[in-house]
């Protein structure tokens, strides 16, 4: 039996990855929990794994006793376990350690987060993987830490002076860090880069994913929200030429278990789709199906400042890394594997439930707000 250790398994690409790839295999799953407990730690494991097997037609969670959740802290050095952890560990043959968790924050505010997770939280994985004696460490980066760039990325360490926003900076930075750490210490590394990360494609369902073309597709629904009582014609503003790459996350774990069980030690390996969408009739498709037929999406260069609405200027300030982010067609370089395809027509299908999920949220939420109104009302009367 194969041991493999592994953070952020209550997050959405690692949930799914550990559903899909790992549960009833022949491995020792250890997976690095925040928490109190060892009990603590394995339910919401569980619950993240439930939520993940749900958005697929086919039902496959059996396995869960077999999982270990380690009550743990990334951000502290040796993950806060005591020397007798590593003791009781010491000495298991052909161990793995996969690096999903980190910070997905971005703005200049969250800078000690995203800096604690995305290169503190590396430096003691990778001491953590050494003293557990993994031979291999598989770090799930990201796509976009060329930064500002346009054109074709290689699967290659990037050196860049700009980026769109502080995540991407320290996911850079984190690559070349772990480079130096692992051959360091002698260990193999596998580095992984997604792209945009959607849902299932067996679905359409978002998975549990709110990143992403979910956050963007929330945006824009508080938007609708402010819109209710006008029909004010507005505009969205964004890069009108440029394309973005969307993948499904079961294309994801696949991209990554192909790796491990082929037996891949190392280099850079791109996550992605094998075609990219354009950035304009995607923005189109969501305001489509939001419903927001007052709001046109327009090019960044026809943005003024003077005549802009208080709204369309808050607008561009909500939206602002969304559409950093997808400023510059990026064309991601795919050495192995299979072509993921993705046109605007399967990506609409993603929209389409992306939609329905923010509104379903919308809903109930709103509902219990009409509840407690109503609780609220009962109890002064009879008080």
């Amino acid at each position: 039996m194969r041991t493999v250790y592994l953070t952020g398994g209550t997050g959405f690409l690692g949930s799914h990855f550990i559903r899909s790839y790992l549960l009833g295999g022949p491995y020792d799953v250890q997976c690095f929990v925040r928490g109190a407990s060892p009990e603590a730690c394995a339910l919401r494991l569980h619950e993240t794994l439930r939520a993940a097997d749900a958005s697929y037609p086919d039902r496959r969670l059996w396995g869960l006793d077999a999982l270990t959740a380690i009550p743990s802290d990334i951000t502290l050095p040796a993950f806060g376990l005591g020397e007798a952890f590593f003791a009781d560990r010491a000495g298991r043959a052909d161990a793995t350690f996969f690096h999903f968790a980190s910070s997905l924050q971005y703005q200049e505010k969250d800078r000690r987060v995203i800096h604690d997770h995305n290169i503190g939280g590396l430096r003691h994985a990778v001491d953590v993987a050494a003293a557990l004696g993994c031979g291999v460490f598989y770090y799930v980066s990201t796509a976009f830490t060329v930064g500002v760039h346009e054109g074709p990325v290689p699967e290659a360490l990037h050196r860049n002076a700009r980026f769109n926003n502080y995540y991407e900076e320290t996911k850079c930075q984190a690559e070349h860090l772990i480079t130096e750490l692992c051959r360091e210490r002698g260990i193999s590394l596998v580095i992984v880069r997604p792209s945009i990360v959607v849902g299932p494609s067996s679905t359409h369902g978002t998975g549990g994913s709110r990143t992403g073309l979910y956050g963007f597709i929330r945006e824009l629904h508080r938007l609708k929200r402010q819109l209710r009582h006008t029909d004010a014609a507005l505009s969205l503003y964004g890069s009108t030429e440029s394309e973005m790459n969307l993948v499904p996350v079961d294309f994801v774990c696949h991209d990554i278990a192909s790796l491990y069980r082929d037996g891949v030690r190392e280099g850079v390996y791109h996550c992605t789709a094998g075609q990219n969408v354009r950035v304009q009739g995607l923005t189109e498709l969501i305001l489509k199906h939001l419903e927001l037929t007052s709001v046109t999406f327009r090019a960044f260069a026809e943005f003024d400042e003077a005549t802009a609405s208080p709204i369309e200027r808050v607008l561009l300030r909500d939206t602002a890394f969304y559409a950093t982010s997808t400023a510059g067609t990026k064309v991601f370089e795919r050495r192995r594997g299979p072509r993921w395809p993705m046109d605007l027509d399967e990506v609409e299908r993603y929209v389409i439930e992306g939609v329905r999920a923010v509104e379903g949220v919308g809903a109930l939420a709103r509902q219990a707000r009409g509840r407690r109104h109503v609780e609220s009302r009962g109890a002064r009367r009879t008080a």
